[in-house]
């Protein structure tokens, strides 16, 4: 193990603030048909319409009017729509959708993160300069700021997480100096206008060489996580791990190698994810030989001493990517995975925290959408993400791996699913382009239990 050098955070001064008002987006309200008692005789009193419920006393749900005692009426009895056959919300219902038009203040979507108040954090990068991008969008769907940091060079935003207590947005990615070259950068901002507090960026081990941030997520105490590949030598590539304490210290910051192929070792880091039992677990690509990369977990405990390595998915002859990575209460890791020559095969795995030995497993069989993210709520039932058939979907899992519920957005055929993310409570929010050149969207769906 090997530490990350003397790398104390820079702390640079907040940026002023002062969002421009965007325009409310308008909200749709459903009109309830009320039944009316038209006549009454001696013998018998009639009513023209009853409730509409689908328990049998009226007109029938499904039959697309939204009637007295609907939440919903989709005009089927699909249980796996968002509506179901009583003309309830599923727990997967889907909410509402922006599009917005890519720009200097708005850029396609990297990563999505929801808060406990149901507002959702977008990130990425604008097309113009290019410069990193965040925004927030209420629980209706209004957009509350969107913002852009210009900076010289090729700089990126890959993944946001949001502080338990609402207050603080964290982001990771790339950032290009000339004095460093490219170096794994973190970034923290303000919740609530998008202000930046600080930057902070891993110094190079070698000299020359490229290191790319990519991962970002808070404990449960609110400290953040970061993820980053880091260049230690000419054909040696590490994956890095951080926690940083309240003072913006690290509270430790350490490297994980494979055992390579003899000459090189170029393993390189992905996501990152806190365990409620305050157990870390990182997403990384074990280099192997040239054209052979192992999708693999590492965990981690509260100091940064390594527990534990699992490789759900084997050794395979290609590139294997962990997609996404999340992880429960008790300190159980769910991993998403897929093969380089066939990125719309993904697997899903659920690893026990205590040895990563896999739980249990979905293949992309057995997987009704491609999925693009993860997310746990805090009754440990799994929330996914992706693109299927029909459109983007949001899919939740028992515990056990039993698809409780499941949802597809109705939106535009044209839109590619690209991104997702999720957050307490169950919600799920996805993103993507569309086919328009330079349309961006959002979907959100409650994503709680039925």
């Amino acid at each position: 193990m090997r530490h990350l050098p003397n790398k104390a955070l820079v702390v640079l001064a907040v940026l002023g603030c002062t969002p421009d008002p965007e325009p409310a987006i308008g909200e749709s309200e459903s009109e309830t048909t009320q039944s009316e008692t038209e006549s009454e005789t001696e013998t018998e009193t009639e009513t023209e319409t009853e409730t509409g419920d689908g328990d049998g006393d009226g007109d029938p749900c499904g039959n697309g009017v939204l009637d007295r005692g609907e939440a919903c009426d989709d005009a089927n009895t699909n249980e796996d729509d968002g509506c179901t056959s009583e003309c309830t919300l599923g727990g997967c219902a889907h909410l509402w959708v922006v599009e917005f038009e890519q720009g200097a203040d708005h850029g396609a979507v990297a990563d999505l993160q929801i808060d406990a108040d149901a507002n959702v954090y977008a990130g990425g990068v604008t097309l113009v300069q290019p410069s990193r991008w965040l925004a927030k969008y209420d629980s209706t769907g209004e957009e509350k700021w969107s913002r852009a940091y210009p900076a010289e060079g090729l700089n990126t935003l890959v993944q946001v997480a949001v502080s338990p207590d609402n207050e603080t947005l964290y982001a990771a990615g790339v950032i290009d100096e000339e004095a460093i070259g490219l170096g794994a950068w973190f970034g923290k901002f303000t919740a609530n206008q998008g202000g930046k507090e600080w930057d902070a960026i891993v110094e190079d081990m070698m000299v020359d060489g490229d290191d790319f941030g990519t991962g970002i997520a808070v404990d449960s105490l609110g400290a953040p996580l970061f993820a980053a590949t880091v260049a230690v030598s000419e054909g040696d590539t590490d994956v890095g791990f951080m926690k940083v304490q309240a003072n913006n210290v690290p509270a430790f910051s350490e490297t994980w190698s494979g055992l390579g192929n003899g000459v090189s070792s170029l393993d390189r880091a992905y996501q990152i994810a806190a365990g409620g039992d305050g157990t870390i677990f990182v997403g990384a690509g074990e280099f192997i030989d040239d054209g052979v990369e192992v999708a693999t977990v590492i965990a981690v405990d509260a100091d940064g001493t390594v527990l534990w390595t699992a490789q759900p998915a084997g050794v395979g002859t290609g590139v294997q990517v962990v997609q996404d990575l999340a992880a429960d209460s008790i300190g159980d890791a769910y991993v998403l995975t897929f093969a380089e020559q066939a990125p719309d095969q993904r697997d899903l795995y659920k690893l026990a925290g205590s040895t990563g030995a896999v739980l249990w497993s979905k293949t992309a069989a057995e997987l009704p959408a491609r999925m693009v993210g993860l997310h746990v709520d805090g009754e440990d039932v799994l929330v996914t993400g992706g693109a299927s058939p029909v459109g983007p979907w949001v899919g939740r899992w028992s515990s056990d791996g039993e698809l409780l519920c499941a949802s597809t957005a109705e939106v535009p055929r044209d839109y590619v699913v690209e991104a997702g993310g999720g957050g307490i409570g169950g919600g799920f929010a996805l993103a993507g382009s569309t086919e328009r050149f330079g349309v961006s969207w959002i979907a959100y769906f409650q994503g709680t239990a039925p």
